[in-house]
């Protein structure tokens, strides 16, 4: 919800101040659900001492205070945004109005809630996000076959954050696992069908908030493909689950060589059903996008291999 601005020529009370600083501390602090990066506050409520006898006055809010809020707010808009950052800074002796009910005037209440509702509205990767504060790290995983194999191989691996809270800022700020496949040196049309269904998948597939949202401890396909012609049995299939607690999520990439064998052409001569092996190099290494800016910065999580290619 939205913050409200404040009439011209009104009072600013304390309970106004405190509903911008709660919805930033919501913003970027520990928060709950799409709320919360996990980053320290430096703002805190203000607490009228003269409340609830003389409501409509309560205490002064302070230049520093002001000025703390604005630096929560900014930490939120930089990381969300690569536009300027104008709030102006609060001076000791400033009075602060309203403000114009745009929030154009700066260093006004009103351009506090503007920033504040900007951020809000920003708050998550699927709307806005600064990739200069975000970075990859890479190669925190992978897995490669370079002899020839028929069957099912798969590559699975695990990702635990410290706790389920830290699981939602690593996604909430636009953190993402990123899942690279590649397939090289092949002959023979049945491992080149394999490497088409390689080839045509999305460079990477890739696991963000949108996908963390939803997932359950049932497996969800992040991508799949299948063979083509007398290939079509043949499955490749990226997925990925909750683990055995909140804050472990399972990735698996598997390879399911389902084709029991075709006959030899030309049909005149048809031999017997032939079941070829997949040759080539697959090789499937896993990248980690995370927020490492000045003012949001997320701690990795940890990646083990439960199987890798065999």
């Amino acid at each position: 919800m939205a913050v409200s601005s404040v009439v011209q020529g009104g009072s600013i009370n304390a309970t106004d101040y405190n509903n911008l600083q709660s919805k930033v501390a919501q913003i970027l602090g520990v928060g709950s659900g799409d709320y919360g990066y996990g980053q320290s506050v430096t703002s805190s409520q203000v607490v009228a001492s003269n409340y609830p006898t003389q409501p409509a006055v309560g205490d002064f809010v302070t230049a520093e205070q002001l000025d703390d809020l604005r630096t929560d707010i900014q930490a939120c808009y930089v990381h969300q945004t690569t536009s300027n950052f104008l709030l102006g800074d609060i001076n000791v002796g400033d009075w602060i109005t309203a403000g114009a009910s745009a929030g154009t005037d700066s260093a006004t209440h009103n351009q506090y809630v503007s920033y504040v509702n900007t951020i809000d509205a920003n708050r998550l990767p699927t709307t806005s996000l600064n990739t200069n504060e975000m970075d990859s790290v890479f190669s925190v995983r992978s897995s490669s076959r370079t002899s020839a194999w028929n069957g099912t191989i798969n590559f699975i691996f695990t990702v635990t954050f410290s706790d389920a809270n830290h699981r939602r800022y690593f996604f909430n700020t636009g953190g993402e696992i990123r899942i690279n496949l590649a397939m090289s040196g092949t002959s023979g049309s049945k491992s080149n069908n394999w490497a088409t269904m390689v080839t045509n998948a999305p460079d990477p597939v890739t696991f963000g908030y949108t996908q963390n949202a939803s997932l359950t401890q049932n497996w969800s396909n992040l991508y799949t493909a299948t063979g083509s012609g007398v290939y079509l049995e043949n499955d490749l299939i990226v997925r990925a689950k909750q683990g055995t607690n909140t804050y472990q999520i399972q990735f698996e990439v598997r390879l399911q060589d389902d084709d029991t064998g075709d006959q030899r052409l030309p049909a005149t001569e048809p031999g017997p059903a032939v079941d070829e092996n997949v040759n080539g190099t697959i090789t499937c290494s896993v990248d980690e996008f995370k927020a490492v800016g000045s003012y949001v910065a997320i701690t990795s999580p940890t990646y083990t291999t439960d199987s890798a290619f065999q």
